[in-house]
């Protein structure tokens, strides 16, 4: 009896501890959203890299992405950008891929027919094609700042950094509540809990690295990039 008059006691106070956490996080998140590092200053030896975007029925998006793709400021000689498309796609996201890879050399569309799907799948499956030594993934429905590889390039200068982690930026927060909601958690809490990470340690180089690269623009609410096996590296 005794454990089960303190049962709910045990549960109130876990549930108490959790929410004055969220609270916490909440009001310290735009103290330390202030913090920003700068990446290494740009080697002209830049390397070669291959931008993976997997996509299922993105017709609406992919354009944009692939428009942001090609207005990088990084030397296109050095860029591929790889567009793995489903063949089960239900709208013109095909199409879209063959046509930009058509018109610029920077694309190339790969369909992948395979059985079972996912973003993981497309994006393993893009990775037989990609030639560069860094890899940099990005979602069909987001898009790079016109400075985002470079900088997340750029820090793999050091060469603990095996993976840096872009953050994402709504452009659309006047759109409805819950676009709103998303941008301020994606400005405000996503660059406190990277910073946090950082000043204590978060596990690993590639954690601390991972707010350094800068954002890339989704339309509800980030490019990451790694060092393929002993010679690639993934953004």
């Amino acid at each position: 009896m005794l454990f089960d008059a303190s049962y709910p006691r045990i549960l109130n106070t876990i549930l108490l501890v959790g929410i004055c956490g969220l609270v916490l996080r909440t009001a310290i998140s735009p103290l330390l959203s202030f913090e920003h590092a700068d990446p290494p200053v740009a080697d002209d030896d830049r390397p070669d890299v291959s931008v993976i975007i997997p996509a299922y029925d993105e017709a609406s998006v992919l354009g944009d992405t692939l428009d942001a793709c090609l207005d990088l400021d990084y030397p296109k000689e050095k860029l591929e950008v790889i567009v793995c498309y489903e063949a089960s796609c239900t709208d013109e996201t095909p199409e879209i891929a063959e046509r930009a890879a058509a018109e610029h050399d920077v694309i190339r569309a790969v369909e992948r027919d395979e059985p079972g799907g996912g973003k993981a799948a497309a994006a393993n499956y893009a990775l037989r094609y990609a030639e560069g030594s860094v890899i940099a993934s990005i979602d069909a429905d987001h898009r790079f700042e016109p400075d985002a590889l470079d900088r997340a390039v750029r820090w793999f200068d050091d060469p603990d950094v095996w993976c840096v982690k872009g953050r994402c930026y709504g452009d659309n927060p006047d759109e409805s509540l819950v676009a709103l909601l998303a941008t301020v958690e994606r400005h405000v809490t996503e660059k406190a809990e990277l910073f946090a990470r950082d000043v204590m340690g978060g596990g690993s180089r590639s954690s601390a690295a991972a707010r350094r690269s800068s954002g890339r623009r989704s339309s509800t609410s980030s490019a990451d990039s790694t060092r393929r096996s002993s010679s690639k590296t993934s953004i």
